[in-house]
């Protein structure tokens, strides 16, 4: 977990690294604009293969220890393919696609972009496969290298950024992202061991019996994935079309937005999707539900408080994050206004993705990429509704739409087919975090009215009253989840890590 709290700091260090020397600007929107088509597609690989990949390693284990190799090393060869063809594609094609992707762009916006585009792709479809070597770590319960090197890419990015923006300008960004992608997956790899690597066999690789079946799972995956995966490319492709600076704001606000979710998916998410899927591939129902029980718990008793502080009061970390240099007060009022818009939907955003695992480990993916679609179309209808009115606040209230009927929607499915009553689960668990947030709600307006000209200060205020918040958890409600999290805390000791790091 030491590693979850050390990528979020060098993550908050670049960004303010990048509104101070970039701020919202035209250059940062080509260079946005360039990284959406890379992360969509590393995204897509990643995610997918992970899913459907982790229950598999993890059924082939429980058969015979070391058997999940062999499958590791064909989906990894298998994707390393895929992915060079279509890197070659990509680089070949990239004026047109970044024509497509940003109508609204100048012609120096769109040769920026396209430049920075052909740097970019090779080197996250490289990284993609990061996520397929840490299955294996997963599989096993080691945690200790995937997360190091989940922190070290944003450490190798902010040093890049730090040494190199002076010479090189907005093109320090691209050279730190190509260094921490392509340095992930070799760190990974060699991490194994020798002994484990030389199980990595290439002969007759692609003839694997399990292989056929983990492309026939992702098929129907990759096809719901693939549309509300590339929510992103539709974001930009509108926000090619507004204000300079416009895409430049929203990631900014998505900085912000998806550090919660970074804790979540890097910490909890991590370490409980495998016990939840061995727990299921032996049948014992009654305790993989305990755990999603426990996760839905979690996350009210976290995302709740971070929704409300960051919904109500969360222009003073804006302006001491990324008010400085290039990035002016207007920009951080138009940023403070996107991520409390963003804050509403963010509960549901957590929810879904414990809930997306369960569909994986049941192997339901028919019924998860349905869902997913239909959400989708809900997400872009919904925003080129709203686009002409309001302008940029239209992403955000859109997608915290998307999210919250995502919920209900997976909610009234997973009562009838699974008879799991997740909607009154989640209401009974509502009351603890309400009760614990009646007293600070009242303290974040007066830290509004009382020292907006003193961001510093109020951000201090903002963390003493989330500690009452905490304090309420822990003496007046007796919350499990803040003892559990305490004694999980407790427990990461780097050194007892570093000794079961390898598989």
């Amino acid at each position: 977990m030491i590693f979850v709290f050390w990528a979020i700091l060098f993550k908050i260090l670049v960004g303010s690294f990048t509104a101070k020397y970039f701020g919202a600007s035209a250059e940062l929107d080509a260079f946005l604009m360039a990284l959406t088509v890379p992360t969509f597609l590393m995204g897509l690989i990643s995610s997918g293969t992970s899913f459907t990949l982790l229950p598999m390693l993890t059924e082939a284990r429980h058969k015979s220890a070391g058997s999940e190799l062999s499958l590791v090393s064909s989906v990894l060869c298998s994707t390393l393919l895929i992915n060079t063809q279509l890197s070659i594609l990509g680089v070949l094609a990239a004026s047109s696609i970044c024509r497509i992707l940003a109508p609204g762009f100048s012609e120096t916006q769109l040769a920026l972009t396209t430049h920075l585009f052909q740097f970019l792709l090779p080197a996250f479809l490289i990284s993609s496969v990061s996520e397929i070597i840490s299955c294996q770590y997963y599989v096993v319960g080691k945690f200790f290298l995937p997360s190091f090197v989940r922190a070290l890419s944003v450490v190798i990015l902010f040093l890049v950024v730090f040494l190199f923006w002076r010479t090189l300008g907005i093109y320090s960004l691209v050279l730190g992202n190509i260094f921490a992608a392509i340095l992930s997956p070799v760190i990974l790899f060699v991490g194994l061991g020798k002994a484990l690597r030389s199980e990595f066999n290439l002969k007759n690789v692609f003839q694997h019996p399990e292989l056929r079946i983990f492309f026939r799972l992702n098929i129907p995956l990759f096809a719901g994935m693939f549309i509300y995966k590339a929510i992103p490319l539709f974001d930009r492709w509108l926000g090619s079309k507004l204000a300079e600076g416009s895409i430049s704001i929203l990631g900014y606000a998505n900085r912000l937005y998806e550090i919660p979710q970074f804790i979540f998916i890097s910490g909890l998410t991590t370490s409980l999707f495998p016990v939840i899927a061995a727990h299921a591939n032996k049948n014992e129902t009654a305790s993989a539900n305990r755990l999603f029980e426990k996760s839905i718990r979690f996350v009210f008793f976290l995302f709740i408080p971070i929704a409300i502080f960051l919904g109500i009061s969360g222009q003073h970390l804006v302006r001491v994050l990324f008010e400085h240099g290039r990035f002016n007060a207007s920009d951080a009022q138009l940023t403070s206004q996107v991520l409390s818009l963003y804050m509403i939907g963010l509960p549901a955003c957590a929810i879904g993705g414990i809930i997306g695992q369960g569909y994986y480990i049941k192997k339901d993916i028919l019924t998860c990429t349905i869902t997913n679609i239909g959400a989708a179309f809900l997400y872009g209808g919904t925003c080129l509704f709203l686009l002409p009115r309001f302008q940029i606040l239209a992403f955000p209230i859109a997608q915290s739409i998307y999210f919250i009927f995502t919920i209900l929607l997976d909610s009234f499915i997973i009562q009838r087919k699974h008879d799991f009553k997740l909607f009154n689960f989640a209401i009974a668990s509502l009351w603890g975090p309400l009760i614990a947030l009646i007293p600070c709600i009242p303290l974040l307006i007066v830290i509004n009215i009382f020292l907006s000209s003193h961001p510093i200060l109020a951000c201090a205020c903002m963390a003493f009253n989330f500690l009452i918040y905490l304090l309420i958890q822990y003496f007046v409600l007796k919350s499990a989840e803040l003892k559990n999290l305490i004694d999980f805390l407790k427990s990461q000791r780097p050194l007892s890590m570093l000794r079961n790091r390898l598989p």
